[in-house]
């Protein structure tokens, strides 16, 4: 059974694509604003950060943690430990989404 993401949104970053008839819910890295710093982010790091829109709830996941995320730096030392929610098969659409929007990053 797939987790229901409960996202606040504070980034207002929830989107809705409609495939044959039926929507599917992905968190847009688009409307960031952020593409300097998106540009620099490995995409397993994109797909790390929808991944925290998806489930930014306040308590596991933080506006801190998001913006951790968009800030990290390859050469600084971590600094900023974060929690993953893995995704399941039946949520794969925000991946195909990420691998789309920025292939070009």
């Amino acid at each position: 059974m797939a987790i229901k993401p409960r996202s606040l949104d504070t980034f207002q970053t929830r989107s809705t694509l409609n495939l044959n008839g039926k929507d599917h819910e992905y968190f847009a890295l688009s409307k960031l604003n952020a593409d300097d710093k998106l540009k620099q982010l490995p995409i397993a790091h994109k797909i790390l950060l929808e991944n925290m829109l998806r489930f930014e709830d306040n308590a596991s996941v933080t506006k801190d943690d998001v913006q951790a995320i968009l800030n990290w730096d390859a050469k600084a030392t971590p600094a900023h430990e974060i929690q993953l929610i893995p995704i399941t098969p039946q949520n794969n659409l925000c991946i195909l989404h990420l691998f789309n929007s920025y292939r070009l990053f």
